[in-house]
This record gives C-alpha cells, sequence and structure tokens, in this order.
C-alpha cells in the first residue's frame, strides 16, 4: 500500500532529524543497525511511485544528515549511487 509505505518513510524522516532538520545521532544509527537503509535504498531504486522513491531518497538525506557513519553504510550499500538523485 502506497500511502501505508509513505506514512513509514515520513516518520523514519521525523526520527532521524527534527523539524528545522536537527539530526537525532542516536535514532539515524538505530535505523541503520536494523537493515532500513538497505530498505530505503532499495525503494528508491525499484519503487513504482516516483513519489515513493523521492520520500526514500529524502528519508536517507535524514539518516546521513550530519553523520559520516550513516552517510558512509548508505554511500556503501550495493545499488546507491547519486546519479540516480539527479533523475527523481
Amino acid at each position: 500500500n502506497e500511502t501505508l509505505v509513505l506514512s513509514v518513510l515520513k516518520t523514519l524522516q521525523l526520527l532521524a532529524c527534527a523539524p528545522g532538520y536537527v539530526s537525532n545521532r542516536r535514532n539515524q544509527e538505530t535505523i541503520a543497525k536494523y537493515d532500513g537503509v538497505t530498505i530505503m535504498v532499495a525503494l528508491m531504486f525499484h519503487a513504482k511511485s516516483e513519489i515513493v522513491q523521492v520520500e526514500a531518497a529524502q528519508a536517507l538525506a535524514c539518516v546521513g544528515l550530519i553523520n559520516p557513519r550513516c552517510a558512509s553504510i548508505i554511500e556503501n550499500t550495493l545499488e546507491f549511487s547519486y546519479d540516480h538523485l539527479f533523475s527523481l
């Protein structure tokens, strides 16, 4: 269900960074620890809905915000590519 996926992605964005883009390191690392990054990268590349792809990319940005460890996990995820972001 697209609405459910969008709600989950929005929730992950808010958990990873508060309004005003204030990062929450503990939540960012918890999301990364439980394979949230892998799932979001897969959604960014393979979701049929473009809005889901964009929201997944936004959630990844929140997870990696001011957190080099999480940013490194995102960059090293098998399918991740910055080039794909430009096509969204």
